[in-house]
């Protein structure tokens, strides 16, 4: 263990030395919280786009032995407003709760890895003091075994100074070992191994600027009561988009032949579907939706 210790300031004279600018921005550029919140927003801004998109027709094709032998289906889904606005707007609320967590995540990345500095730092120092309390200890626990030579003192004495001796060198290999955890603790939230320490820290401890009487830009932090605001428009329009009013119209074509030696045909066909949910209670289920999605956000 001493020798653990010992080795490892001296391979930190060589690594690369890292301010605490430098490790926030790692973080947010190669930590992976980081890539979680920019993924979900890619998928969140996917989806958006997905919603936006209108429905495919569809054209199908059958034979019979009854005439007439030759059918072509056609099948056209209407879009209709009462139906798209509620989609694009959950879709849209999702987006925009997925920017916001992003830029909560954003915000804590940046405190958790400026704490986690500070930590290092302090513990890196209080290993150092440890260090110098423990080679103290043993200078005294030499003195006093000089001086037990020379009849100055008695064994007691000097087997008292090898007992503090002894207890304060564990300390110092205790506050080392803390001070290399909380490094390494530190390099994983920034994206780099833990295996070995490969970074050094050249900032200090000093307190840094109060950002309180700066002035702040506009938007430049979250909008607390937006953010929370976000979850609870998301889930009552997720609760619209699937609780329609009124459900899909589609245009339906029918198109049939028979064979050549047959001489008549039958006639096209085209109809227009407008389901009517008389045996559906939207309203309540809606409303019930709605009042779920407000206890969850209080509970929240």
């Amino acid at each position: 263990m001493m020798v653990i210790w010992v080795a490892w300031p001296v391979a930190l004279t060589a690594q690369q030395r890292v301010t605490r600018a430098d490790a926030v921005a790692a973080a947010l550029a190669r930590g992976a919280r980081a890539a979680l919140g920019r993924a979900d927003t890619t998928a969140a801004l996917g989806a958006v786009r997905t919603a936006r998109a209108f429905p495919n027709p569809t054209l199908s094709g059958s034979y019979s032995k009854d005439p007439p032998n030759y059918h072509a289906l056609g099948d056209l889904p209407l879009d209709v407003p009462w139906l798209r606005a509620p989609r694009i707007g959950a879709a849209e609320a999702a987006r925009d709760a997925a920017r916001d967590q992003f830029a909560f995540d954003r915000a804590a990345i940046v405190f958790d890895v400026d704490t986690s500095y500070t930590r290092s730092l302090a513990a890196a120092r209080h290993a150092q003091l440890s260090r110098r309390t423990a080679d103290d200890a043993d200078s005294l626990l030499k003195i006093a075994r000089l001086r037990r030579d020379v009849g100055d003192v008695s064994e007691l004495d000097v087997r008292l100074a090898a007992v503090n001796a002894g207890q304060l060198e564990n300390a110092a290999i205790d506050d080392s070992l803390a001070a290399l955890g909380s490094l390494l603790s530190l390099q994983l939230q920034i994206g780099l191994s833990a295996d070995t320490p490969s970074i050094t820290l050249v900032d200090s401890l000093a307190a840094p600027d109060d950002s309180a009487g700066t002035n702040v830009r506009a938007g430049e932090y979250l909008p607390v009561t937006a953010a929370a605001a976000t979850p609870l428009r998301r889930a009552q329009r997720h609760v619209h988009a699937r609780q329609p009013v009124c459900a899909e119209p589609r245009v339906w074509c029918r198109q049939g032949r028979s064979r050549e030696h047959e001489p008549e045909s039958a006639p096209a066909g085209d109809r227009f579907l407008a389901p009517f949910p008389a045996l559906q209670s939207q309203r309540w289920s809606g409303d019930a939706g709605d009042r779920g999605a407000r206890s969850r956000s209080r509970s929240a």
